[in-house]
């Protein structure tokens, strides 16, 4: 969602249904976290609030969730720039 200001704001969700163990959901939310803070110049210059919801049922290593990350950064990205 695009808002007003010049801050990105981001809520990361791993669900305690497909994660029992809280230290699962904390892994999952780090790793989330770290591929966005290293990332996160993709969509540099615009104000947006962004939601994640991990939705896979098992625990992906940090390589492929920095992918998967960089990929819907980069459809973010384009999706703000085309309303322009």
């Amino acid at each position: 969602m695009k808002t007003e200001g010049g801050i990105n704001k981001i809520l990361i969700l791993a669900p305690k249904r497909n994660f029992k163990k809280a230290v699962d959901r904390n892994l999952l939310r780090r790793r989330i976290r770290e591929a966005y803070r290293k990332n996160k110049d993709i969509i540099a210059g615009e104000s947006i609030d962004i939601f994640i919801s991990y939705v896979a049922k098992d625990i992906s290593d940090y390589n492929f969730i920095e992918e998967k990350l960089k990929e819907v950064l980069k459809k973010i990205a384009d999706a703000v720039s085309k309303e322009k």
